[in-house]
């Protein structure tokens, strides 16, 4: 079960699994704000696993460009195989 993680600005974040979302939860890193039907049972209450957490600090969320390949080539030779690879511009 995934969980969807907001920033304290409403943006999302990112999903993470609902073990980590307990994690944050009980650290006081992090809010509910939706919750979902399952629990989970402790010894002296129980708990409700989350659908949507918001995080009370603000994290900033990184995007890192890639650079995609439009063609990879295989050359087989009698020393083996090279690898060719075009990247794209």
């Amino acid at each position: 079960m995934n969980v969807l993680v907001l920033n304290s600005s409403y943006m999302p974040a990112g999903v993470i699994d609902w073990r980590k979302s307990i994690k944050l939860l009980f650290m006081n890193k992090a809010d509910i704000i939706e919750p979902s039907e399952y629990m989970i049972k402790g010894i002296n209450r129980d708990y409700v696993i989350p659908d949507v957490i918001r995080l009370k600090y603000y994290s900033t969320i990184s995007y890192t460009s890639y650079k995609y390949c439009r063609t990879i080539f295989i050359k087989e030779t009698d020393t083996g195989a090279d690898i060719v690879i075009n990247y794209s511009k």
